[in-house]
């Protein structure tokens, strides 16, 4: 009854809050408070020759993905903006379930495979998920609410993960791999935790499955980027929309006053927007002051960085960057030297929550790639017996979501999750490569006496 009941409420949810949000009039257009429809538009402009990445949606956003998304969303394009977010919401709302599947899928298989590394019960305890759900249960909601994309993309990378990681079949480590390189074809920012893992799995695994993931995740980056498209819009037609994504995007210096991207917003919490907001109490004090505001595209009111901030803040945050993309690495090699399951699924969790605060703009949404982490890192330190640091890290981390998202007024100036978040990051990484070295010199001693 239980699942009925949390069926009906989500029913009465998407038909009510969440179709109202996707109403449009012209003389109002600041009822229209949805993200989907930025999509739908820039499929329809995408399916009708013009440049999506010129083209606002109806809420003044501007499309910044590559042209994947917008072509396997672009069937909803012909309904309705009000309908096209409520189908949208149920197809959310079943990607939810299944990342709360496959997350139990991949618990149970991997604490089946990894046998004898100290636990002491024969099935995994409920609390590590239940907690790792809490901790992305809100920045969820957030997803089906604004009609965002996170749960496709957690989707993908749980059941590839669980794929390559845990079958002995090449086919379904193959197709696992092919699943992995559609986050990154959505959107880039998964593409961190993806190769990090893909380098840890061909160091540390049998040929035939590193072989056959990393052939998988091939054909799956060829037919996302190149295949579909191409076939949908044209070869050359193809090119040319990802090298205007290229220089329009990714590689854009001016992408934020260029597109309307407000990324002082109290949602923002990457590690950028954390040590700027930082610097400015330290300077003015709490709260930060007020930046000068400017009419943004549909009356949204947008406050950019300050002009200084850009050479002021470059060379402490590229060095802060590539700090922890080194401790990263560090607690990586420590987890995947003995090649088991638990510690390439726990590198691949730190590598999801290393890649939102490398990333210059992460909104509250992007926060459910905290599940992998959430759920992975606590099994491997239960794995090894260490119950009680098992929860401590798991409990930090819902934690920190749930003020941010509870408390956001006070918590969002200071970026307490953005910073939270970067220190369960750093200390649980010194952990592992602490515990990870001491259980291997304990091993080795051991060898060492019974020879």
């Amino acid at each position: 009854w239980m699942a009925v009941a949390a069926l009906l409420c989500l029913a009465v949810w998407g038909l009510t809050d969440v179709r109202w949000r996707g109403q449009f009039r012209a003389d109002a257009p600041e009822l229209h408070r949805t993200d989907f429809t930025v999509y739908t538009n820039a499929a329809d402009v995408l399916l009708s020759g013009g440049d999506p990445y010129a083209v606002p949606g109806p809420r003044g956003w501007y499309y910044l993905y590559p042209p994947l998304f917008a072509l396997l969303v672009s069937p909803l394009r012909h309904f309705d903006t009000q309908w096209q977010v409520v189908i949208w919401f149920a197809i959310n709302v079943a990607l939810a379930y299944g990342c709360l599947a496959e997350g139990r899928r991949l618990g149970v298989r991997l604490w089946k495979n990894c046998s004898g590394l100290g636990r002491v019960a024969e099935q995994p305890p409920a609390w590590v998920g239940i907690v790792a759900f809490l901790a992305v249960l809100l920045p969820l909601l957030d997803c089906l609410q604004r009609g965002q994309v996170g749960a496709l993309i957690l989707l993908a990378l749980m059941v590839g993960l669980r794929l390559t990681l845990t079958t002995g079949n090449a086919l379904q480590v193959g197709v696992g791999g092919a699943l992995l390189a559609l986050p990154v074809a959505i959107k880039v920012t998964p593409a961190l935790p993806v190769l990090l893992y893909t380098v840890l799995l061909i160091a540390g695994r049998p040929r035939w499955q590193s072989a056959a993931a990393l052939g998988g995740l091939f054909a799956g980056s060829t037919l996302f980027w190149f295949g579909i498209p191409g076939a949908v819009l044209g070869w050359n037609e193809n090119l040319r929309l990802l090298a205007r994504w290229r220089d329009t995007v990714a590689e854009s210096e001016t992408l934020v006053a260029d597109r309307g991207i407000n990324p002082l917003a109290l949602s923002n919490q990457s590690l950028e927007v954390a040590l700027f907001r930082v610097g400015e109490i330290a300077q003015h004090g709490f709260p930060p002051p007020l930046r000068a505001e400017q009419a943004g595209p549909a009356g949204v009111r947008l406050t950019p960085f300050p002009p200084r901030s850009a050479a002021d803040w470059r060379a402490p945050i590229s060095t802060v960057r590539i700090g922890l993309l080194v401790l990263l690495l560090a607690a990586a090699v420590c987890l995947g030297r003995a090649a088991n399951f638990s510690g390439l699924a726990a590198a691949f969790g730190l590598g999801c929550a290393a890649s939102l605060l490398i990333s210059p703009i992460s909104w509250g949404h992007h926060f459910v790639l905290l599940f992998p982490a959430g759920l992975l890192v606590p099994a491997w330190w239960l794995l090894r017996g260490w119950r009680r640091l098992a929860k401590l890290c798991s409990a930090t981390l819902a934690a920190l979501v749930l003020v941010h998202y509870i408390w956001m007024p006070l918590a969002g100036p200071w970026s307490v999750l953005g910073l939270g978040l970067t220190a369960w990051f750093v200390i649980v990484c010194v952990a592992l490569v602490w515990a990870a070295r001491r259980r291997h010199s304990t091993s080795t001693t051991r060898s060492a006496s019974t020879a």
